[in-house]
C-alpha cells in the first residue's frame, strides 16, 4: 500500500501548474491511466465521467501498489481542483 498523500503533495511540487492545462469537464477512458485502472476495477464501461474519477481515486486508494506516474498526477491534481475544493481524501 502507497501513502496517497505523501505522493501526490511530492508530484503535486513537480507540477507547477500542469494539471491546469487537463480538461476534466467531460470522460476519461478507463485505461489513460494506470492506476485509473485498478480503483475502476468493478466498472466495465470503456470510458467514466471525470466527475467520477476523483470518487474512485480517493474510495481506492489503498488498493493502489504503485505510485501513480506524474501525468497521472497531474490529472489527480486537476480533478481534486475541479470537485474536491483542491483536496483529495486518501
Amino acid at each position: 500500500m502507497i501513502d496517497g498523500l505523501d505522493i501526490v503533495q511530492a508530484e503535486y511540487a513537480n507540477l507547477g501548474s500542469k494539471w491546469r492545462e487537463i480538461d476534466v469537464d467531460g470522460e476519461v477512458a478507463v485505461n489513460a491511466y494506470p492506476c485509473l485502472q485498478v480503483v475502476c476495477w468493478s466498472i466495465a464501461a470503456p470510458a467514466i465521467p471525470c466527475s467520477l474519477a476523483l470518487g474512485l481515486y480517493e474510495a481506492g486508494w489503498r488498493y493502489l501498489t504503485n505510485a501513480p506516474p506524474p501525468d497521472e498526477c497531474a490529472f489527480i491534481a486537476a480533478l481534486a481542483h475541479k470537485y474536491g475544493d483542491g483536496c483529495i481524501i486518501a
